[in-house]
């Protein structure tokens, strides 16, 4: 509905501007044509802008603009203004890690919540998983994670923003210096203390993630002896190996039919079978 490319952010788009096309909700609604297309016109491009795919490019953009200017929106060329605009946007959808504890890491667990979740419904539909998603069951690798976004993607543009708006936004650079230090020297020792706020949110996740593998394992283990079942009637009654065995068609068809696990997850599985081997 909304294209292989940037769908989420897309679907947000067009959800904003049906919403603008309510007089009640349309705070634009005495600017005339041309003044309406150009609001449009940054609200399409900031609102874009959200998607990751897009970030070097917002982070090199906002890096030309020339600073100070004699006040924080002096005029700019077009190109200058849609570049900060879109950098500010941007920011702001990834703002709650600039944020100060608890706030940031309560954001923090609730993010790692949603990478997991998304592991497990990708690993149901046969789908690959993002490589930064999984294994995140230890804080090591938590935190890794967390602190690795903070100061890889998140300071980078905040920097830049920071030295077009210094007055305003310096502290936030500052802010996210001392989350990356967090991360990295105290976060698996507060995890391991149960002290990080709403941490039962990845600790659920983690739940969901054993009880669906357990049950992928007795699913395949049923399968399997429906399967052998299958094989050992069919030699009987047509002393045959041939005959006994599904058709190449049926056996394929099966396999679709069946998760394809990422190597990230086969220990999991692995754990599973063995402990379901160990209640028979």
């Amino acid at each position: 509905m909304y294209g292989d490319d940037a769908t989420l952010e897309r679907h947000h788009l067009h959800v904003t501007l049906e919403t603008l096309r309510d007089p009640k909700t349309n705070p634009f609604g005495e600017l005339d044509l041309s003044e309406y297309k150009t609001v449009k016109a940054y609200i399409s491009s900031a609102i874009l802008s959200t998607d990751m795919s897009r970030h070097a490019q917002i982070v090199q953009g906002t890096a030309t603009i020339k600073a100070p200017h004699p006040t924080p929106f002096a005029p700019m060329t077009s190109s200058t203004t849609f570049n900060l605009c879109d950098a500010v946007v941007h920011a702001a959808d990834m703002a709650a890690q600039s944020t100060k504890a608890p706030v940031f890491l309560k954001w923090g667990s609730r993010c790692l919540s949603e990478f997991k979740a998304q592991v497990i419904k990708e690993h149901e539909e046969g789908l690959p998983a993002l490589g930064f998603m999984e294994n995140l069951e230890a804080p090591e690798d938590q935190a890794n994670v967390q602190g690795g976004f903070c100061s890889a993607v998140l300071i980078p543009l905040w920097r830049e923003i920071a030295r077009l708006l210094p007055t305003s936004l310096k502290g936030v650079t500052q802010q996210l210096e001392a989350n990356v230090k967090f991360y990295q020297n105290e976060y698996v020792a507060e995890y391991n203390a149960k002290r990080i706020p709403d941490m039962e949110y990845i600790t659920d996740i983690d739940a969901r993630m054993k009880e669906k593998a357990e049950r992928i394992v007795a699913l395949e283990a049923a399968q399997k002896k429906k399967d052998e079942a299958k094989a050992g009637g069919g030699d009987a009654a047509n002393n045959s190996k041939s005959e006994g065995s599904p058709a190449p068609e049926a056996a394929a068809d099966g396999d679709k039919d069946r998760p394809r696990r990422s190597s990230a997850a086969a220990s999991l599985f692995e754990k599973a079978s063995d402990e379901a081997e160990d209640k028979s």
